[in-house]
Formats: C-alpha cells, structure tokens, sequence
C-alpha cells in the first residue's frame, strides 16, 4: 500500500511540476495571512470582553 501510494504522489507531481511552485507560495501566503488575521480578531474580541 504504501508503494502504491508514493507512486500515485510522484505522478502528481510530475503533472503538477509547473504550477506546484507558485501554488505553494500563494497557498502559504494566504494561510499566514487568515492565520494572523484569525488571531488579530481574537485578540481584539479578547480585549472587548475583558
């Protein structure tokens, strides 16, 4: 099972190859941006209740 799985993912990434790059860093922007979004808003709602 696992072979069969590691070729599945190598196969992925051959097809993917031009894009993965790109799409890892907007992927990774956003979700530090609704990360620190995400805790800027708790904070501020901590703040509100206290």
């Amino acid at each position: 099972m696992g072979k069969a799985r590691s070729r599945a993912v190598s196969t992925e990434r051959t097809i993917l190859s031009p894009f993965t790059k790109e799409y890892r860093v907007l992927a990774a922007s956003s979700g530090i941006r609704l990360f620190l979004g995400g805790l800027f808003v708790l904070d501020l709602a901590h703040q509100l209740r206290v």
